[in-house]
């Protein structure tokens, strides 16, 4: 899975092909801002460019002024559910047929997909937000050989299964052997 321009996959020697030839059946997600052919494919960008782009900004506007949506992200959570559910076809498909399989998406591509779907007017809109804007995420701090690390919290604490990360955080690139974490060791 990577969300980087193709010519730099190609550098890597991780196209698609090149990442088929090396372990047969593997499902290859990419992930760009501008689609995977035409005249911008490799450019680069995130959530807010294909938002610009696709006019949801523009659509978003306060007194003439562009704005971002509500949850401020947008492409970026729908293409993370649209290649994770192409990725659950792959594999079902791989079970039957075999093969190794590609899932494309597209930031602007899903934008306009959700445009598509329809808009709700202001006055909906701001019936159906809360009154009150959201509090600020919760933040952990933890201690990396790099330094401290602030992030967000999880969203969602568990009794049974607090949140955890296995080994440490930020570590120096290339202090880490290559190899997979066994679960089964655990």
């Amino acid at each position: 899975m990577h969300n980087h321009r193709p010519a730099k996959m190609a550098r890597l020697g991780l196209t698609p092909e090149e990442c088929a030839e090396i372990s047969p059946g593997i499902i290859h997600v990419s992930v760009r801002c501008y689609g995977h052919s035409g005249p911008w494919q490799d450019r680069g960008g995130f959530d807010q460019h294909a938002q610009a782009l696709t006019g949801v900004n523009w659509s978003e506007r306060r007194d003439g002024r562009p704005q971002l949506p509500p949850g401020r992200m947008l492409n970026d959570y729908l293409a993370a559910y649209l290649a994770a559910a192409g990725v659950m076809s792959a594999r079902l498909r791989r079970a039957h047929e075999g093969g190794s399989y590609r899932v494309r998406v597209s930031l602007a591509g899903v934008a306009n997909w959700a445009w598509q779907l329809g808009t709700f007017t202001r006055t909906e809109a701001e019936r159906l937000l809360p009154p009150t804007p959201l509090p600020p995420p919760r933040r952990l701090t933890r201690s990396t050989p790099l330094g401290d690390l602030s992030l967000v919290a999880p969203p969602v604490s568990l009794s049974d299964t607090p949140p955890a990360w296995r080994g440490q955080l930020l570590v120096p690139r290339g202090s880490s052997q290559p190899r997979w974490y066994d679960d089964r060791a655990a």
